[in-house]
């Protein structure tokens, strides 16, 4: 049914063979026959051999034309099978072939479809033979139609149906056509796009069409979506306002929508094709720069962003763009083009340029103004639910008798007063705080979140003590004070012009009670005012009626185990307050002026007191007094200390003044003379709480410091925080370089002294050795430290009199001599024990025995002669091991006392010291070190 007149072709020469075989063999029938009749006719000679030939002649032609008849036969199956296979073939090209392929009748009827179109249309073979086209290829709507195909309503008109027509009746093919059909696929009307080819085909004589599709609906889909992007994106750049452009490596170009027709007022069609530099429409400057910039983002394929002011011919107004250069590549990864995208940000640096003028802040000291402060507050108020915890405070700040800065240094050096002002306030603030100026010499400050009015008042005192310090303006020194007033939002008011003039009210109270002082507005301010009132009353009258006492903290040095000093802390034991802290009633004293008095008191006490503790010792203590600013520049401070001493018989030495590094940095000359003086003298000046402060490393050579006081916030966490252990460090390995002593304050654990004492600070101050104590206890802390001590010293004592004296020989006189000498200090050590000598007999002797072996206990060059160098460094690491050992007897003592079992750890290191030292140098010591085990571990076990 499928063949062609080509694949015709063998099966009519098998059947001419056949016709062929078939006429001989009729022939030889019909010979044979005739050979038999002629058999028959008489003859007159040699009748009986002439009839057998006969018989025998038509015998050979019949079985000559039998053979034949088989031979056709055998031929006509061969071809039958042949042609059998070769349609088979045909069959399996026909429907495996991936092309959708249909056979059509004249009348449009299927004949035949494949299985590529049954997958395409989701059909089946059997229900599509015999059908119209329309059945495959229509909606069942339109089946009864010749064809029903999407072009138009007549589809004797479609391109497919034409092309069927030309090939059925005229014979024409037609190749690479596209069609747009509508059938029915998985029970749903689907539009279907086509690629197909009709040719025709003959068959018994008959002309059929064969239909070739393919379907190509994904491809079509994809490319009517390109499409529509494309022309989306068209439409986006033809109407963004950006500038867009397209160069190809040359530079020239491409593509320009129309906002670049608009910069520069020609159309772009005639500037296509040509160079940036050959159209010159953006001017010469302007053209030679995008040039470079193309020229450079072609050669590096890196994209590139700069600012160029664009300026057409036709347009005398300059645009500021921000020019993008972007390489595009190709499948190879060269340029292949570059697209430039610029933004006019004219409008956005005119904006820009407004901004910097806005009346937002302050021309001189770069702060907010009225105008932004009253906005932020506003917002702030606008944002804030009353039912919120958090308060908010606003605070006015206006300079004491700033009118006679301006009258004596001109108003020159009033501003840089201001301005200096200014960021003394902001360095009191938090990040999200506001300060702002006002006008003239008045400021504001806005708290925006704080839980209690307590924590307005200490930013308020803080600002206070930061404004008070000296300022150094056209190289002189100026002192200036700030009156504070405090209005809290909630408390007193939520409306910010209120708010506002609440806190200007409160601000001129606090000038009326003094300047140099906050007062808060409200219920809250008659309060703190009348609390204040009577605490100051009470402070009057606290030092003459005894209520003043000194508590003293304990300082040890970790190294030789001695208490050398102790700082006195004033506390106030009112009488119906009970203990108040130092905190509450300092500030007081300070604004109020009776620090100076009671700082004469203090200053007297800790005198009397550095007397009494100094009395029969080897080393001195130290009794440390704070001090603060007021008595430093009342002017008779000097002499207030030196009739101390002289009324006390203190001697300076034990008398160590502390003060701040806020008081530091104010540089007074008059400060600076008071503690010349004070050093002159021979009194130790400490910088306490360092790195806490506002300080400056360069006043650390400037003024007579002698001892940095390591502030209890480093401590805290020096085991735990890395950063501060390396503050810590840096701190210890400046006050080295300087020459300074070192203290701790605030050491709790022995961890912690552990690792200050590594670090190279040695001297400690904590409750890790006592709290801060009255006078009456800090005593008897005193005598129970020098038992403690004492008695663990002789335990030392003893243990190395009757266990070591016997290994303290190892035959090179040197060595020996110097353990000699050591013994003769352990015995008098011991002596000093059993005889119950004093305390500071004891103590003196012990102080002795560690600075002899840290200083006199050691190898020298002589040894070299006598022992070898291989034994002197054996001697000499055994003697350093060995000075270990008794700086830690020294210090666990100290630190634990009798109740530490000291045995074990002094024994178990002292094998460990003979064995290193005295078998390396006598192999038959073992057996002796073995039994000394023994008796170590029977002193351990009592």
């Amino acid at each position: 049914m499928l063949q062609n007149n080509e694949s015709q072709r063998p099966l009519c020469i098998q059947l001419a063979r056949f016709r062929i075989v078939t006429i001989l063999f009729l022939t030889a029938i019909i010979a044979g026959y005739l050979a038999i009749e002629i058999s028959e006719l008489p003859l007159q000679h040699g009748a009986v051999f002439y009839k057998s030939v006969h018989w025998a002649f038509a015998a050979g032609i019949w079985l000559t034309g039998l053979a034949a008849i088989l031979f056709g036969f055998s031929k006509v199956a061969e071809a039958s099978a042949a042609i059998v296979a070769e349609r088979n073939n045909l069959i399996e090209i026909f429907d495996t072939v991936q092309t959708g392929l249909i056979v059509i009748d004249r009348e449009l009827n299927v004949i035949q479809v494949n299985q590529a179109v049954c997958r395409q249309f989701d059909k089946t073979p059997g229900n599509c033979d015999g059908k119209r086209l329309g059945f495959i290829l229509s909606c069942p709507k339109e089946r009864n139609a010749p064809l029903g195909c999407g072009y138009s309503p007549d589809c004797e008109s479609c391109g497919l149906m034409l092309s069927l027509r030309d090939c059925l009746i005229e014979g024409l093919s037609c190749t690479d056509k596209e069609a747009m059909l509508q059938c029915e696929v998985a029970g749903e009307i689907a539009r279907r796009w086509i690629h197909y080819a009709v040719r025709p085909i003959e068959m018994n004589s008959k002309r059929f069409a064969l239909l070739s599709l393919i379907d190509v609906s994904e491809s079509k889909d994809a490319e009517t979506l390109q499409h529509s992007r494309n022309e989306s994106y068209r439409a986006l750049v033809e109407n963004v306002p950006d500038i867009i452009v397209r160069f190809d490596r040359s530079g020239r170009r491409l593509y320009a929508n129309p906002a670049f027709e608009c910069l520069i007022g020609v159309k772009s069609e005639p500037l296509i094709g040509k160079t940036i530099l050959e159209s010159q429409v953006l001017g010469e400057k302007i053209s030679n720069q995008v040039h470079n910039t193309l020229q450079y983002v072609v050669d590096s394929g890196i994209s590139k962003e700069t600012e160029i002011n664009l300026e057409s011919v036709t347009n005398v107004e300059s645009r500021f763009h921000l020019a993008h250069f972007v390489p595009e590549f190709d499948t190879n990864g060269e340029v292949s083009s570059v697209l430039l995208i610029a933004r006019d940000i004219t409008e956005l640096r005119k904006y820009q340029e407004q901004l910097q003028h806005m009346a937002f802040y302050d021309p001189l000291t770069k702060l907010p103004n009225r105008a932004l402060f009253t906005e932020r507050l506003s917002r702030l108020i606008a944002e804030r639910s009353r039912s919120e915890h958090e308060i908010a405070g606003v605070m006015i700040l206006d300079l004491d008798e700033f009118k006679r800065v301006n009258d004596t240094l001109g108003h020159d050096a009033g501003d840089r007063l201001l301005c200096k002002v200014g960021e003394r306030i902001r360095t009191c603030l938090r990040e999200y705080d506001t300060v702002a100026r006002l006008g003239g010499d008045e400021f504001a400050v806005l708290i925006p979140e704080v839980r209690r009015e307590i924590d307005l008042a200490v930013i308020a005192r803080k600002i206070l003590y930061a404004v008070d310090a000296p300022f150094r303006i056209a190289g002189k020194e100026l002192f200036v004070t700030t009156s504070i007033g405090i209005a809290c939002y909630q408390t007193d008011s939520d409306i910010p012009s209120e708010l506002l003039r609440f806190a200007d009210t409160a601000m001129y109270h606090a000038k009326t009670m003094g300047r140099n002082n906050f007062q808060f507005y409200s219920e809250s301010l008659t309060h703190h005012a009348t609390d204040r009132m009577e605490l100051e009353t009470d402070l009057r009258k606290a030092q003459q009626q005894g209520e003043l006492e000194l508590y003293y903290q304990p300082k040890v040095n970790t190294i030789t185990g001695l208490m050398v000093g102790a700082e006195a802390l004033l506390r106030w034991r009112h009488p119906t307050r009970g203990m108040i802290p130092p905190n509450t009633f300092i500030g007081i004293a300070e604004d109020t002026g009776l620090i100076v008095g009671i700082g004469e008191w203090v200053v007297r006490t800790a005198c009397f007191a550095a007397t009494e503790y100094n009395w029969d010792v080897i080393y001195p203590v130290k009794v440390a007094v704070n001090l603060s600013v007021r008595q430093l520049v009342s002017g008779d401070f000097v002499h207030t200390v030196r009739s101390a001493l002289a009324d006390s018989g203190c001697r300076p030495e034990w008398l160590e003044l502390e003060i701040t590094e806020s008081l530091l940095m104010s540089h007074s000359p008059l400060i600076m003379e008071s503690l010349v003086a004070l050093d002159e003298m021979g009194i130790s000046i400490a910088i306490d709480d360092f790195g806490t402060g506002y300080s400056s490393l360069g006043y650390l050579t400037d003024f007579p410091i002698s001892v940095i006081k390591i502030d209890k916030s480093f401590v805290d966490e020096i085991m735990s925080r890395q950063r501060n252990l390396e503050l810590v460090k840096a701190i210890v390995s400046l006050g080295h370089a300087l020459g300074f002593e070192l203290v701790a304050e605030g050491v709790e654990t022995g961890e912690q002294a552990a690792c200050l004492d590594r670090l190279g600070c040695h001297i400690i101050q904590g409750y890790l050795y006592g709290r801060p104590m009255p006078a009456a206890e800090f005593e008897i802390w005193q005598n129970e430290f020098f038992l403690k001590r004492n008695a663990a010293g002789k335990r030392i004592s003893e243990l190395a009199h009757t266990q070591w004296r016997d290994y303290l020989t190892t035959g090179h006189d040197l060595i020996d001599a110097q353990h000699q000498e050591l013994f003769k200090r352990i015995t008098m050590l011991t002596q000093a024990c059993r005889t119950d000598k004093g305390q500071s007999e004891i103590s003196r002797l012990l102080d002795y025995l560690g600075e002899y072996v840290l200083t006199h206990f050691d190898a020298e060059e002589e040894l070299l002669v006598t022992i070898g160098s291989s034994r002197y460094e054996e001697h000499k690491a055994a003697h350093n091991n060995f000075t270990e050992v008794v700086k830690m007897l020294i210090s666990r003592f100290i630190e634990e006392g009798a109740t530490f079992d000291l045995t074990v750890e002094i024994n178990s290191v002292a094998v460990d010291w003979l064995t290193r030292h005295i078998c390396t140098m006598d192999r038959d010591l073992a057996s002796r070190i073995s039994q000394f085990n023994g008796m170590v571990a029977a002193v351990s076990k009592e």
